[in-house]
């Protein structure tokens, strides 16, 4: 004997809508954080680079160098995709060498991803 196919639960009509609405209206989940970065980070390109990996993640914010030879940086996006940018930043590009990071909550909205002057 066959078993009867079981249909698919009816999801209520107004919880649809709602789900709908909250995917396409809701604000993703955004984190800043205030990073400096320690070692030999200055010299090795490595603002450029971190420039380059934030925008590949879609990570805003900005990156500087500081006068004591760490590099600050603020960065704000999805918990994931800053996740992804600590991981890169404890590596660095090519010829870094990160001793540690310091990780603190930051604050602002940024449009993008810039470099800035050094502090």
């Amino acid at each position: 004997m066959a078993e009867a196919a079981v249909p698919p639960p009816r999801l209520d009509p107004i919880a649809a809508i709602t789900i709908l609405a909250c995917v396409t209206l809701c604000p993703m989940t955004t984190r800043v954080l205030h990073l400096r970065i320690h070692g030999l980070v200055q010299g090795v390109s490595y603002r450029w680079n971190m420039v380059q990996a934030a925008r590949r993640r879609g990570v805003t914010g900005w990156v500087r160098n500081r006068a004591d030879g760490s590099v600050e940086a603020m960065v704000a996006g999805p918990p994931a995709a800053l996740d992804e940018l600590v991981a890169w930043a404890r590596r660095g590009p090519p010829g870094a060498s990160v001793d540690k990071i310091d990780i603190e909550p930051g604050d602002g909205e940024f449009d993008g991803f810039e470099q800035r002057p050094s502090a």
